[in-house]
């Protein structure tokens, strides 16, 4: 009989293996898009490397799942409150998305970043606001000023 230290769960494994199959596929589909080249960066470069970050992190994961198998739920789900974090990260992506032509970039990316500092347990206002201030800030600056990328704007900025 197999111990419950080796054990790692299916279903894990099964979401392990759709998110590394996830993130080939995106380095793979970004590989047409280009590269560019380092004075002009290609509109390749984003996917690739949220792809490789993907196969990274999934590798990592099981890595650590392997080595300390405790940490993965032993019936595969997530607790109600793990669960109900998981379901507003997903609602703030989509409606980042579905925002995103009408507030711009800045507007946009400043309220959803706060709302998740919210759905993580954040209190106050100061930490939020801070964080979103300083994300958007700093994500602006990288794609303007070092990749020369137009973020979209919106009616206020």
């Amino acid at each position: 009989m197999e111990s419950s230290r080796n054990h790692i769960d299916r279903g894990y494994l099964a979401l392990l293996a759709i998110l590394l199959f996830l993130g080939l596929w995106i380095i793979v589909a970004s590989i047409p898009i280009g590269f560019g080249s380092i004075k002009e960066v290609g509109a390749g470069v984003f996917p690739a490397l949220v792809g490789g970050m993907i196969v990274m992190l999934t590798i990592a994961n099981l890595a650590r799942a392997r080595s300390n198998v405790e940490t993965v739920p032993s019936n595969g789900l997530a607790s109600r409150r793990d669960a109900r974090r998981i379901a507003a990260i997903i609602l703030m992506a989509v409606m980042w998305i579905l925002l995103l032509p009408f507030l711009g970039y800045i507007l946009d990316t400043f309220v959803v970043t706060f709302f998740l500092k919210k759905v993580f347990g954040t209190r106050g206002w100061v930490e939020p606001v801070a964080q979103g201030v300083l994300t958007t800030i700093f994500v602006f600056a990288l794609f303007d000023i070092v990749f020369y990328i137009d973020l979209p704007r919106g009616f206020l900025f």
